[in-house]
């Protein structure tokens, strides 16, 4: 009887540990694409890139009409027209393309790195305001939602209220 007594008191102390560890467990989701989106900065560096994107569209734009009026040049060579001249047109026509592929590659890369530099001090900007609620607030988890990764399913509360809040985003 005394060791029956012994185990029930056992069993409901490991229960008890169980259920405070399931209360104290406090879950949050937040869909960060949208907060992002939100931010003041976002809409910023948008506009910088677009600025950057309409510039290097232009520079695509003169080099190939450029290649376009070379093209016509030597179509409309005469048919007694040395082979020489041919050939050294050619030579340009095909320069002009190594040009515009270099200058499409180069273009990219500078999209990327601008992208690159703009959005990482708004992300990371973010993540702190991330931190800092969860901290504050207790969060034993938070879940970025908008990452399609649903690690926790349920009644978890939603910070994004709060997030903005610490990054000063109204409405």
């Amino acid at each position: 009887m005394n060791k029956l007594y012994t185990f029930l008191i056992a069993i409901a102390l490991i229960s008890g540990t169980a259920m405070q560890a399931q209360t104290t467990a406090k879950f949050g989701h937040v869909d960060s694409q949208a907060l992002l989106q939100m931010m003041p900065e976002t809409a910023t560096a948008e506009k910088d890139l677009q600025v950057l994107e309409s510039q290097l569209q232009s520079r695509l734009k003169e080099l190939t009409e450029g290649y376009q009026m070379e093209i016509a040049k030597f179509q409309a060579l005469p048919a007694d027209t040395p082979e020489s001249t041919r050939s050294d047109m050619r030579d340009g026509i095909l320069g002009i393309e190594q040009r515009i592929q270099d200058f499409q590659v180069n273009a990219e890369q500078d999209m990327m790195t601008k992208r690159e530099a703009l959005l990482t001090p708004i992300i990371t900007s973010l993540q702190d305001a991330i931190n800092a609620v969860g901290e504050e607030n207790n969060f034993t988890y938070v879940f970025d939602i908008s990452t399609g990764a649903i690690v926790f399913k349920g009644g978890g509360e939603d910070i994004a209220p709060l997030v903005k809040t610490k990054l000063g985003i109204t409405g």
